[in-house]
């Protein structure tokens, strides 16, 4: 049976709720909460006051409360000849932490953020009988794929669920690549509040002012070590150019030591991490966004589709990047920015010194990028997309 969502209890778990890093989990769930008859999140912790919200955020360990007696199984698991015995004692608990909220509370359908936390839900969920909805990110399409415990018990899920949301088109052809029947798979983009997004004004001459920023993690697949390689090449053509890099993670000390190393102390800033609205607010002072993802060799992790990346084009920034799955239908190739080759830095070199040396370049492929935004990428474009997606669930899965 279909209902109007506005007619629906909906519940939407994840992980962790009100990480600065996944804006876009905040932003779904405020969204959602709108529209729904009720709506609340069930997650294993929250970063944010509870008191914030309009609606109810239940903490209730289930997702990593158990990661070390799982390990500990997993060992024993290869002793004794029993596989994935890690997923098993992990699928096990969560199932009976989760079904007591979800009992009391009888949401009509689930919405669950990341293939790994769909895993753990999803035995809780089919006993209840309560359609799934999965949204797919990142890591659990790639990384998490090298497992075969994952590839096991992630088929289970694509088995059961009512829909699957892939926040890209790539994503969506790796998803039928790994399983997952193909017509349960939508395209969903991350959307971006251009009214909360301030735009860069035009510059139509090089300043000491206009610069290079990048906003991030500091981490393998946002490239931030390889990016500092190329704004070396970049101080070499342009002498006043200046990076900030907006973040913080494991990379930070490899950062600071080739800062370092190629003495640009005084050309590259690493603020570490700030508040996601002041970030943002800092945008319109730089005249080129750049960020050099590729797929981390260490782990095999890659991007979904990169928020920052969409926040800088909103702004009215253009956008250097690299040929890495999502980012494509993210940034227009010599349209809203720039694209080249994984770990080819001189290419991206040559890219930003291009656009740092044509202020009226830079600003009419940001005004594209903004455009663009507004057009594909819009939050309302994309609450609007989740609302007709629930309100065609069938509640009898």
């Amino acid at each position: 049976m279909k209902s109007k969502l506005s007619d629906l209890r909906v519940t939407y778990l994840v992980a962790h709720y009100g990480q600065p890093s996944e804006t876009f989990v905040r932003r779904l769930a405020r969204g959602l909460a709108c529209n729904c008859r009720d709506f609340f999140v069930i997650t294993d912790s929250s970063l944010e006051d509870g008191r914030s919200e309009d609606f109810d955020v239940i903490e209730c360990r289930f997702a990593d409360s158990f990661r070390g007696l799982a390990n500990w199984c997993r060992r024993l698991g290869r002793l004794v000849g029993v596989p994935n015995l890690d997923w098993r004692v992990r699928r096990y608990w969560a199932t009976k932490r989760l079904l007591s909220q979800l009992s009391a509370r009888k949401p009509d359908v689930a919405v669950v953020s990341f293939g790994d936390t769909a895993i753990l839900a999803l035995d809780a969920l089919r006993k209840l009988g309560v359609p799934l909805v999965v949204k797919f990110h990142g890591r659990d399409v790639s990384a998490l794929f090298r497992f075969s415990g994952y590839r096991t018990h992630i088929r289970e899920v694509f088995r059961y669920a009512s829909a699957v949301v892939a926040i890209s088109e790539f994503m969506r052809r790796r998803l039928i690549i790994f399983g997952c029947p193909k017509d349960v798979i939508s395209v969903i983009y991350n959307g971006v509040n251009l009214d909360k997004t301030p735009i860069t004004a035009l510059k139509t001459s090089p300043s000491p002012e206009c610069g290079v920023v990048y906003l991030g993690r500091l981490v393998e697949k946002k490239g931030p070590d390889i990016l500092v390689h190329a704004f070396k090449l970049v101080k070499k053509r342009i002498f006043d150019a200046h990076l900030t890099i907006i973040g913080d993670g494991p990379l930070r000390r490899k950062v600071l030591d080739l800062v370092r190393r190629y003495q640009l102390q005084d050309s590259i800033s690493v603020t570490g991490a700030v508040p996601h609205s002041e970030a943002l607010s800092q945008l319109p002072s730089f005249q080129v966004f750049a960020m050099h993802n590729v797929t981390a060799s260490s782990s095999g992790d890659q991007e979904g589709f990169v928020n920052s990346i969409l926040e800088a084009a909103a702004a009215g920034l253009p956008v250097v990047s690299t040929l890495h799955n999502g980012i494509p239908e993210n940034v227009v190739d010599g349209v809203t920015g720039y694209l080249v080759p994984e770990y080819d830095f001189e290419a991206m070199a040559e890219k930003i010194v291009k656009l740092l040396d044509d202020p009226g370049l830079a600003a009419r492929m940001g005004r594209a990028g903004r455009s663009r935004a507004n057009e594909v990428f819009s939050v309302s474009r994309e609450l609007e997309s989740w609302v007709d997606l629930l309100a065609g669930i069938d509640r009898n899965p």
